[in-house]
């Protein structure tokens, strides 16, 4: 890739619980999500987190830069040991009269780990940004509130 290679601009890239699109297009994101508090109770319950499936959706939008129409958009994990993921790949269209596009997509993974989680976000094989979500674990005994 040359310095010369023009990529659209990254208008927002976030996890949420759900995203709605209206007949007029007009695109909304419900519960944005950057952490997740995960909570186990009783006397089974382990003291360490065990491996939590999470499913969110991720919604990724650009504004059109250069004559480029269609691009590939990349996501995974940073780190398999916190996250286990496989990349996510699919195209981002701007058709001809088209300024903006989005990618709503669904993001089902396995947290292994509590903290910062990373993923990375690749258009045609560059990164552009990086999406944050923190995962907790709290084991609730008999009288904690």
């Amino acid at each position: 890739m040359n310095d010369t290679t023009v990529f659209p601009y990254l208008a927002t890239a976030i996890f949420c619980e759900k995203v709605l699109k209206e007949e007029d297009g007009v695109i909304s994101a419900i519960r944005i999500v950057n952490r997740i508090n995960l909570a186990t109770s009783g006397p089974e319950a382990p003291e360490a987190m065990p491996p939590i499936g999470i499913n969110l959706m991720a919604l990724v939008a650009f504004n059109k830069r250069g004559e480029k129409e269609e691009y590939i958009l990349n996501i995974r994990p940073e780190s398999a040991e916190a996250i286990d993921m496989a990349e996510i790949s699919i195209p981002v269209n701007f058709k001809e009269i088209q300024i903006n596009s989005s990618a709503v997509i669904n993001i089902n993974f396995t947290a292994k780990k509590t903290g910062m989680c990373w993923f990375d976000l690749f258009l045609d094989g560059q990164l552009i940004t990086k999406m944050p979500i923190v995962v907790s674990y709290q084991r609730m005994v008999a009288g904690q509130a």
